[in-house]
């Protein structure tokens, strides 16, 4: 063997080059549980819900989500969209989604539980999708 074949035979191919070491999962290494507050389940919720309802629900981008009025297991979501239409065109909506918390954190609305608008909601408008939806009941 000559001097120059030993040397490539000596150095690694681009083929037999390891990969970088991988962290190693030991037994005692546990997951991050995140856990949710109410608010938050039910606001994430809400948002699924508006979101089947949107035509694209694909193009939708949140601009915003609160909670207007709590009264725990009630819950009134205000949440703006930017979405679009049936046409293509982008709008900007307003929802309410009143959201009330059920067995082992489950969530539903009622029939009357989303509302859509394209401005904002008065107080009065508020109270009155809360009447309606039986709110604490």
């Amino acid at each position: 063997m000559t001097e120059s074949s030993r040397r490539r035979a000596e150095q690694p191919s681009a083929q037999s080059t390891k990969s970088p070491a991988q962290p190693r999962i030991s037994p005692q290494t546990t997951a991050t549980t995140v856990v949710e507050s109410p608010q938050e389940k039910a606001t994430n919720y809400a948002l699924g819900v508006i979101l089947q309802k949107l035509k694209s629900p694909a193009t939708a981008k949140l601009v915003e989500a609160k909670i207007v009025a709590a009264d725990d297991p009630w819950f009134q979501i205000h949440a703006v969209f930017d979405a679009q239409n049936s046409f293509g065109a982008l709008i900007r909506s307003h929802f309410l989604c009143v959201v009330k918390m059920g067995d082992q954190s489950q969530y539903s609305q009622s029939l009357f539980g989303i509302w859509e608008h394209e401005t904002g909601w008065s107080e009065e408008k508020l109270e009155l999708h809360r009447t309606i939806n039986h709110w604490g009941e």
